[in-house]
């Protein structure tokens, strides 16, 4: 599946690749069909990335030890910018890993957590079973994951990267399957903004056409937030078109499943929806983001302020307090010195004393008569 902007050296790949039967090609800008297709198996790829044949032929074996209708692979991404390969984290559990019937009924987390690449082996047959579309484009290709693995539990996975995807920094594809990824797009890109929201509606309809919308109804609308979100990082020529659409979109959502998105949707994609629904533009979604900031901001000194106005208060509370003991001991004592049976006694006390140092004084004689005695015996 070439791009429809190929640089010479991957002209030369659809060149090699021109010269093996078993590989047919198809241009984005062409119909391709299952009549071009010769093998009891088909792996789609885009004719930009790498593919390693030794992968390919291990997740074939994998493919046919277990009958499976899709091997799902995990992929590298080369990223042309910074001319680096780092492997996606996909975060799946070892039961999904080691699993060879994997249900959506059972791994339905993984699988939306997962890239949704369409880069994978499918069996021709079950391709053809269920219609799946392969003219591929970048606003489609979640929706060709979704038909795919929800339609079988014959599903295998491996963990040995097949592709090295490059990917560009206005690279739809990669925007467009990696849901969660957050990375601003500063180039200026067009923008189909009706195949965008198509694709985006073919898989709400998949899902009630199945029956497991409310099953996933979690899932569905965080992803649909999440590719939104993902959108709004891109600078667009047509920008105002794509806001427009997308705000009529959110308050279509609003007026038939504001419920839904109330109960599901994660603290950032509420933001995100909230805001959503005032705006109309960039601007206004930008705008509003910076106010929600300064209000959390504020928010935040504002509990600093009342966290150190309550300290304040306790240590005065604690200095009145103390304050208060004082003057509280000083009036028991005076009342003490004052009283008539301390008066009374005071004559005592001081015998008393006197008595104790004349006690004292008369020991000391004793001790040094004592001492004369001895030195003048010996």
């Amino acid at each position: 599946m070439p791009d429809n902007n190929c640089d010479e050296d991957v002209l030369e790949i659809i060149d090699y690749y021109k010269t093996q039967s078993n590989i047919p090609i198809s241009v984005m800008k062409q119909e391709f069909n299952y009549n071009q297709v010769n093998g009891e198996y088909i792996f789609l790829c885009n004719s930009k990335d790498w593919l390693s044949i030794v992968a390919l032929d291990y997740i074939y074996n994998i493919a046919k030890e277990n009958n499976s209708d899709i091997v799902l692979s995990s992929v590298n991404i080369y990223d042309e910018k910074l001319k680096s390969i780092y492997e996606l984290d996909y975060g799946l559990s070892n039961d999904f890993m080691n699993s060879n019937s994997l249900s959506h009924k059972l791994f339905s987390n993984e699988l939306f957590s997962m890239v949704k690449y369409p880069y994978n082996l499918y069996k021709t047959s079950f391709l053809e079973k269920i219609d799946a579309d392969l003219n591929l484009n970048e606003y489609n290709i979640g929706f060709f994951f979704f038909k795919t693995v929800f339609n079988t539990s014959k599903i295998s996975f491996s963990m040995e990267p097949i592709l090295n995807i490059r990917k560009k920094e206005s690279d739809l594809y990669y925007f467009m399957a990696n849901d969660f990824n957050r990375n601003l797009n500063k180039e200026y890109v067009s923008f189909d903004v009706d195949s965008f929201f198509k694709s985006m509606e073919n898989i709400k309809s998949f899902f009630r056409e199945k029956g497991i919308y409310d099953l996933y109804k979690y899932d569905l609308t965080n992803y649909f937030m999440n590719i939104y979100r993902n959108i709004c990082t891109f600078n667009m020529e047509n920008e105002e078109v794509f806001y427009k659409k997308l705000h009529e979109t959110i308050l279509n959502y609003y007026k038939t499943n504001h419920t839904d998105y109330l109960l599901n949707l994660t603290s950032p994609n509420m933001e995100f929806y909230r805001i959503l629904l005032k705006s109309k533009s960039k601007f206004e979604v930008d705008a509003l983001y910076k106010i929600n900031d300064l209000k959390l901001e504020n928010e935040k000194l504002s509990r600093e302020v009342n966290k150190l106005t309550k300290l304040l208060k306790e240590e005065k509370n604690l200095k009145n307090k103390e304050i208060k003991q004082n003057k509280k001991i000083r009036h028991k004592l005076d009342e003490v010195l004052n009283s008539n049976s301390w008066k009374l006694m005071n004559g005592f006390r001081m015998i008393g004393l006197y008595k104790s140092v004349a006690l004292v004084i008369f020991i000391l004689l004793l001790i040094i008569s004592i001492m004369i005695i001895l030195i003048i015996k010996y």
